[in-house]
């Protein structure tokens, strides 16, 4: 016991930094790789549903551009039918 206590006499600073060190250093080193995994699984999740909701998108795009396709042959239909009738002479 009277070792200890010159030991801690001698070294307090030293002998109560080593332990919050040591306990920091181990401990530290886990959460940071427990956390990092963590935001891996939440980033590669996150990307998922971009990539999900990316290719809805991408679909409802792709939807527009047809019925947009189909309105404009229906107005050059009726663009067409009306100048026709436009160009005939009055009976």
């Amino acid at each position: 016991m009277e070792t200890t206590c010159a030991f801690l006499k001698q070294n307090g600073l030293l002998a109560a930094a080593l332990p919050i060190l040591l306990y920091l250093q181990f401990d530290t080193g886990a959460e940071v790789r427990d956390l990092r995994a963590d935001m891996v699984a939440g980033h590669q999740a996150i990307r998922a549903e971009m990539a999900e909701e990316f290719k809805a998108v991408r679909s409802d795009i792709s939807d527009l551009r047809e019925r947009m396709a189909r309105v404009e042959t229906r107005l050059e239909s009726i663009e067409a039918r009306l100048y026709m009738d436009t160009a005939r002479p009055p009976m």
